[in-house]
């Protein structure tokens, strides 16, 4: 047990086995949506895009900020790890069971296909299983042994392509979807096993735990229900309105843009710790910060946009073939809200370290109200397209509530310098995916970087004070408690 525990605390391997293993992680993903698009075909591969999307609302439903109040919870001094991890384990059971039963029940009076239903049947044990490893996470982040969740997601993903690669043919999207519970089981048992090396969950948890627990996460639990509902409402919306092949195009860019936004999300978890230290500091010292962060996302973001214009047609071709053409044009619309979600990630995280959570909740508030207003209007006439501009109008709308509570609370401005200084980096990164959009994908990006790279550096958008922010901290290659760990995306 010591060695194991002395073995998680090596601080540097640990990070950056994390790191590698969701390099891996995503590299699989995108390996699994080419096979996907091309076993099931456009129409099948929208209704796998259903479902996957109302599992996904109903996940976020269950999930009640229990994660960030188990990783809170085990990490005071004295507290009984066992019996917290037993309690939080049981009680995410028993709200996935409540919640997928209700949403199993609806999706019969919904506009859905016979096949849409019965795959959320199947794929609601994914979900499940996919729920209670997030659970037994918080154990793994507190003994900085997150490796344990890097391997349990590769090997679950491993498990799924191996699955559709040789069944998917011939039993379709039951057959699919039923690869896709058991990737989600066998990262399960990978965890459940891997835990007890750190605690054995036995024990009882003290009286009126279970009260003090739901009051304390109703503000996390409604915030994370509306991000998601948000988030994947729209491709519900446009089934609803639209043939599945419409979903299918969307969806293969969506998936896209999931991809590129981990990355921020990910940073922010290692950044939160620093932004809370410095807060402690002075305002001054959390402003600079912030600024630094603002400053590097700019410079990340904004080629985002400016790339997926010139190769998002070349990467819909490789992922999902001629059928799914259009989804490239798609898929340039919503490289817009990958660089908004850059900085809502940004603002989300500084509204939690400053304690300002529940005034969070009118954002993603708003963020909901303009998806439904958006989409009702655009998706009947525009279809995917409609979808498309409606993510990027709510994310717009949530940034800016984000940020105005960041400005308010912690009653601080930023500035927009550094900005102009990358505007030349963008435009020879234009000029040089222009010059070079004949060549293959592979090329592109190679190009696309490597210039990009070269220009902020020479125009000083990038230097040393953001390559800084880089380093790791003793504790930070774990999410901290109070950012919500996101379910692992199929």
């Amino acid at each position: 047990m010591v060695a194991v525990r002395q073995l998680a605390q090596t601080v540097g391997l640990n990070a950056a086995f994390l790191v590698l293993s969701r390099v891996v992680s995503a590299a699989l993903s995108v390996l699994i949506i080419g096979v996907l698009t091309r076993v099931l075909g456009a129409n099948t591969f929208g209704e796998w895009s259903l479902v996957i999307a109302y599992g996904t609302i109903l996940h976020a439903c269950a999930d009640w900020g229990l994660y960030s109040l188990l990783a809170r919870d085990i990490a005071r001094p004295g507290a009984d790890e066992a019996a917290l991890v037993r309690a939080y384990f049981w009680l995410r059971a028993a709200a996935l069971g409540g919640v997928f039963g209700l949403g199993v029940a609806a999706s019969l009076v919904l506009p859905f296909s016979s096949a849409v239903r019965s795959g959320l049947v199947i794929a609601s044990f994914f979900f499940a299983f996919n729920s209670l490893s997030q659970i037994l996470s918080a154990v793994f982040q507190k003994y900085l042994a997150m490796f344990w969740v890097g391997v349990a997601e590769v090997a679950g993903k491993l498990c799924f392509l191996g699955v559709i690669l040789l069944a998917a043919r011939r039993s379709g999207l039951a057959g699919v979807l039923a690869g896709l519970a058991l990737s989600g089981l066998v990262q399960f048992f990978i965890l459940r096993f891997a835990v007890r090396l750190f605690v054995v969950p036995t024990g009882r948890t003290s009286a009126g735990w279970l009260k003090r627990s739901l009051v304390e996460s109703w503000p996390m639990a409604i915030s994370i229900g509306l991000t998601l509902v948000y988030f994947k409402g729209d491709a519900l919306l446009l089934g609803f309105f639209k043939p599945s092949y419409d979903v299918a195009i969307y969806g293969l860019a969506y998936s896209v843009l999931e991809h590129f936004i981990f990355f921020p999300a990910m940073f922010m978890g290692l950044m939160l710790p620093r932004l809370a230290q410095r807060l402690s500091e002075s305002r001054g010292a959390f402003r600079a910060l912030l600024q630094q962060i603002f400053d590097l996302f700019f410079v990340a973001g904004v080629p985002i946009v400016v790339g997926l214009v010139f190769v998002a047609d070349k990467i819909a071709l490789l992922l999902g073939g001629p059928d799914f053409r259009a989804s490239g044009g798609v898929m340039a619309v919503l490289g817009v809200a990958v660089a908004l979600i850059f900085f809502g990630n940004l603002f989300g995280s500084a509204v939690v370290v400053l304690g300002r959570q529940k005034s969070a909740l009118s954002a993603y508030l708003a963020g909901l109200v303009t998806m439904l207003v958006v989409d009702l209007a655009l998706i009947p006439r525009y279809s995917y397209f409609g979808t498309a501009w409606g993510t990027v109008a709510t994310e717009i709308v949530v940034t800016v509530f984000l940020a105005r509570i960041v400005f308010q609370g912690a009653k601080v401005r930023l500035s927009l310098k550094r900005f102009a200084r990358s505007l030349p980096a963008v435009a020879v990164l234009a000029l040089v995916l222009a010059a070079a959009r004949p060549l293959g994908l592979a090329a592109l990006v190679a190009l696309g970087t490597t210039s990009y790279l070269l220009s902020t550096w020479a125009s000083g958008a990038i230097g040393p004070a953001e390559l800084e922010l880089f380093r790791l901290g003793r504790r930070s290659s774990a999410v901290p408690a109070g950012v919500p760990a996101p379910p692992v995306s199929p």
